[in-house]
C-alpha cells in the first residue's frame, strides 16, 4: 500500500516562497490563523496553494517526488 502525503512541510513552504526556514514557519502559522486552525493542525498542499496563489500543480511538482 502506498501512502500519499498531503501536508506541506516547513522546509517545502520555505523553498517555494524563497525564504529561510524560520520565515517558512511564520508563513505556515499565518495560514493556520487565517484558516482558523490550531497550531497542532497541518496545512494541506491545496490550502497552501489557495492561500499563496501558487497553482496547486506547481506546488505538488515541487514538493512531491515523482514515482517514475
Amino acid at each position: 500500500m502506498i501512502i500519499k502525503r498531503i501536508c506541506i512541510r516547513t522546509n517545502e513552504a520555505a523553498a517555494l516562497l524563497g525564504v529561510d526556514k524560520k520565515q517558512g514557519e511564520r508563513k505556515l502559522r499565518l495560514i493556520k490563523a487565517a484558516l482558523g486552525k490550531e497550531n497542532r493542525h497541518y496545512i494541506t498542499f491545496r490550502e497552501f496553494a489557495e492561500y499563496t496563489g501558487i497553482p496547486l500543480a506547481e506546488v505538488l511538482e515541487a514538493c512531491v517526488p515523482s514515482t517514475r
